[in-house]
């Protein structure tokens, strides 16, 4: 018996001892990164000239900022839309710059910045057939709106997890976020204006008959009928959550997300999924579902601003804190070692259990985690499939991205997104789990290349999959992929001859697939 102790006692030692140098080893992995990572952003894409991945050029005629003042930009824009049409030209649109497929990018073009101040003015809430109303500029930015909606209490109801985007950028490609039983941005809009190819100011309704076609043409129709220059979006109280975290597989996935989230008995704020890229059996077989619940349940929501003194209400991360979270995320760059340990991280040790507000969780910047080496591009893919079809997409996947030598496949999120009654080239045509993947690869024509190769077979394993794609990213998809999986593109080409015959606005994105996808 001694003996089997002793042995035992070896084992337990030894077991004890690897555990402390693969522990330490990680840690030492992630004080690296942390040393030595840039604390230098890249610098921004110029205007109409390129976008956030780098590698989509082009050489615009002209750039227009318009004036500051809301009144005169607007009358600015509409001269410049005469004239440009008047002299065939063409007139792109930017934002942020975050949408990869050329759709703020074309030769030749003038291209408008819409982050001026005279499209950045974020009006009062006010409250229209009981709903709570907010009318904002479509170049403000989702961290300007939302720092506005604190004061007075009130959050966004859609919007993307991050907040570095312009609300107009947003609509034009129909996003969607953590917001669960939801559909995309444009079932939060209760209209807009927007300036046509003739140089009119049209007010579209989302509830109005006659503006119905129009709605559904600009939401999701990435700037192609014309300049989006201010909405009026639904928001909801500001409220204050607590994570909660569960484990789950692919297999059973959906039906957890519905047990936990969609048919909770407590009312969910935010939620959202992620699968695992660590290596060996954990690729994309492990996943989590993580949830955030009322901090108070017991509170009213206007007694929630005094729950906790005014500098504590958004408990926003520490700059101490932003900097470890980024190293232990960049750390899993080009590392099996480092993905594991990520991965067990959040398996084990999980997220935050602190009380957190709406709008301190959506109030998070891209650029927090952003790649920072000049010599790399990260690439957003996302791709919808029915929920009950989520394990045999990831099993068809799963055998693609582990051949893919030089592609590094960084981070999958899961979002669940409601069916889309409004867009036209809508990607969620009945309810969907969308997969957000974040993949790394050399700025070069031959890793481009060879991330084409790879887009193009994790679309056709969607498809497969009685699925999507996402728009907004790099042009790789084929003009038969792109038309089985946006069936509606003929009614798409036939309103953009309609509103706008002279095909004043265009994109290289226009160019790349609605007009050769509808001949």
């Amino acid at each position: 018996m001694l003996k089997i102790a002793q042995f035992l006692t070896r084992i337990l030692i030894g077991a004890v001892a690897i555990f402390f140098f693969v522990g330490l080893s990680y840690i030492l992995l992630v004080a690296y990164v942390w040393v030595t990572d840039s604390r230098s952003s890249l610098p921004e894409p110029l205007l109409g000239q390129s976008d956030f991945s780098r590698l989509a050029y082009a050489k615009p005629s002209v750039t227009v900022k318009p004036s500051g003042d809301p009144t005169i930009a607007v009358h600015q824009l509409q001269d410049l839309v005469r004239k440009t049409a008047a002299q065939h030209g063409k007139i792109t649109i930017a934002g942020s710059r975050h949408s990869m497929g050329g759709h703020t990018l074309l030769n030749g073009s003038l291209c408008i910045d819409m982050r001026c101040e005279g499209f950045r003015q974020i009006g009062p809430i006010i409250i229209q057939d009981s709903i709570a109303i907010v009318h904002v500029g479509a170049g403000a930015t989702w961290h300007e709106l939302l720092t506005a909606l604190d004061r007075d209490g009130c959050s966004v109801a859609v919007m993307q997890s991050n907040d570095d985007f312009t609300v107009g950028g947003s609509i034009s490609v129909d996003c969607h976020g953590w917001q669960p039983n939801a559909p995309p941005i444009a079932s939060s809009i209760n209209g807009f204006r927007i300036l046509l190819a003739d140089g009119s100011v049209r007010e579209c309704r989302r509830d109005r008959d006659q503006d119905r076609e129009l709605f559904a043409a600009v939401c999701g129709g990435y700037g192609l009928f014309g300049v989006i220059l201010d909405v009026d979006l639904r928001v909801v109280p500001n409220a204050l959550y607590r994570a909660q975290e569960f484990p789950a597989t692919p297999a059973n996935y959906a039906q957890r997300f519905d047990d936990l989230v969609a048919r909770s008995a407590e009312k969910i704020g935010l939620a959202y999924g992620r699968i695992s890229v660590a290596p060996g059996p954990w690729f994309l077989k492990d996943a989590r579902i993580i949830r955030f619940v009322p901090a108070y349940p017991q509170v009213a929501p206007s007694d929630l601003a005094n729950t906790l003194d005014n500098s504590k209400r958004h408990l926003a991360p520490t700059s101490w804190e932003i900097s470890l979270a980024r190293a232990a995320f960049r750390a899993s760059v080009g590392s099996d070692f480092g993905k594991l340990g990520r991965w067990t991280i959040e398996r084990f040790h999980g997220q935050t259990h602190r009380v957190v507000s709406r709008n301190g969780i959506l109030r998070t910047p891209s650029e927090w985690f952003a790649n920072r080496d000049p010599d790399f591009t990260e690439i957003l893919h996302e791709y919808f499939v029915p929920p009950y079809r989520l394990a045999e997409f990831l099993d068809r996947i799963r055998p693609i991205l582990q051949r893919t030598d030089g592609i590094d496949l960084l981070n999958v999120t899961l979002r669940s997104v409601q069916r889309d009654n409004d867009a036209i080239l809508a990607y969620a045509r009945r309810d969907e789990i969308g997969l957000v993947m974040l993949f790394r690869y050399k700025v070069s024509t031959e890793a481009d290349a060879k991330m084409r190769s790879v887009t193009e077979q994790l679309i056709d394993a969607a498809l497969a999959s009685d699925g999507s794609y996402y728009l907004p990213y790099r042009p790789h998809a084929t003009i038969e992929q792109f038309r089985e999986a946006y069936p509606k593109y003929k009614e798409f080409y036939a309103l953009k001859q309609r509103y706008d015959p002279t095909e004043l606005f265009q994109n290289s994105f226009y160019q790349d697939y609605i007009k050769p996808a509808a001949k």
